[in-house]
């Protein structure tokens, strides 16, 4: 019994361990995760861009947490915007044109190649809802500061 409980637990401690990401300067592939609850006012652009935005201030110049909206307007989410650390780490923001379509950003990875940041995305149709606006759909991104390089878009 000793040497089976033994076993579990240095499987347990194996497989915690190579879960985690670590940065790897050699690995093409970058880490991110991405930010929620957060909003932003309408843009004019009329493909879509990318951001590089490197401190608070100036991430707040277009992005602001969601507001909590009355028993008369829609809901939005009762969860707290995602805490960004600009000590450690960039946000790249992808910002869609304005559409009256439901429409997603959907980022199928990010590479790092010759000192360029890929970000392969592409756009997506979402489920139609009963609400109809004029926005710009947009994937805030966060980002290792350790990934630094110029951003380039490519859409699949």
């Amino acid at each position: 019994m000793k040497k089976l409980t033994l076993l579990f637990i240095s499987l347990l401690f194996i497989f915690s361990c190579s879960s985690r990401s670590t940065f790897n300067p050699n690995d093409p592939n970058v880490v991110y995760s991405e930010a929620h609850n957060y909003y932003m006012g309408k843009m004019d652009n009329e493909e879509v861009i990318s951001k590089k935005i490197t401190s608070f201030k100036e991430f707040s110049s277009l992005f602001a947490m969601e507001p909590k909206i009355g028993k008369d307007g829609y809901a939005l989410s009762d969860e707290k915007p995602t805490q960004i650390d600009f000590s450690k780490n960039n946000v790249v923001a992808l910002i869609a044109p304005q559409s009256f379509k439901n429409k997603e950003i959907v980022v199928n990875n990010i590479v790092k190649d010759q000192g360029n940041i890929i970000v392969r995305y592409s756009i997506k149709d979402k489920t139609v809802t009963s609400t109809t606006s004029h926005f710009n759909p947009f994937k805030i991104l966060i980002i290792d500061k350790r990934y630094d390089g110029n951003i380039s878009l490519n859409k699949l």
